[in-house]
């Protein structure tokens, strides 16, 4: 009992450090410092890497190590054609229940909140960002899909952070509130049109992210 708390809290706060950026993408990763670091022996350290290694946030490259997951424009397009796909698929299955309901003016409160406080807070955006959408992927109500919800938004939360500018934020939070808003309406076709319309826009962010990034190359 005692290993399974130190290897799921070495998990916790080493997976926390890479979504804030503290190991930042191509960083490898060295098991004596970080065992250092974290207070912790290479034996739960081992498995804490292994499960970020199956989430997709580190990659395990034969005879070179572990390193933070650097990302391509293909695979973040990926990882959103398939966001695009199970979200388009749970605002289908909304049935508007009472629960629902709640849900989502719980979080319309949540997001008005963060758009009034000053000055903005990307980190909280970022946090309540992937909670948005992993609640609209949740209206699927299917077991299988909230577990691949899980990796997805794991990674999108990643190259979320590493993209979104001050301006970028307050927009996305404001598309949060008029989707919420039309799913309380109980308009879905519009619903997923906003949604298709938001995550276009992510990707014209990781497109002009990986420009600027090869431009500044020497």
């Amino acid at each position: 009992m005692i290993m399974r708390t130190v290897q799921g809290g070495i998990y916790a706060a080493l997976r926390d450090d890479i979504l804030r950026g503290v190991h930042p993408p191509g960083a490898a990763i060295n098991e004596a410092q970080l065992s250092r670091q974290y207070g912790v022996s290479r034996s739960p350290l081992r498995e804490a890497l292994s499960r970020l290694v199956g989430e997709g946030l580190l990659v395990c490259e034969p005879n070179r190590g572990i390193f933070v997951r650097r990302f391509t424009e293909k695979y973040i397009n990926d990882v959103l054609n398939m966001r695009d796909i199970l979200e388009r698929r749970g605002i289908r299955s909304y049935l508007g229940t009472e629960a629902q309901r709640k849900q989502l003016a719980a979080m319309r409160a949540e997001a008005e909140d963060i758009l009034s406080q000053e000055p903005f807070d990307l980190e909280r955006h970022n946090e309540f960002d992937e909670r948005m959408h992993y609640m609209v992927m949740g209206f699927n109500d299917n077991e299988y899909i909230d577990q691949l919800a899980r990796q997805i938004y794991t990674l999108s939360t990643l190259f979320s952070i590493q993209l979104k500018t001050l301006e970028g934020g307050i927009e996305s939070e404001m598309q949060h509130i008029e989707l919420i808003d039309v799913l309380l309406s109980g308009e879905l076709t519009k619903a997923e049109k906003l949604l298709q319309r938001h995550i276009r826009r992510t990707k014209l962010l990781v497109r002009a992210a990986m420009a600027e990034g090869r431009e500044e190359k020497p």
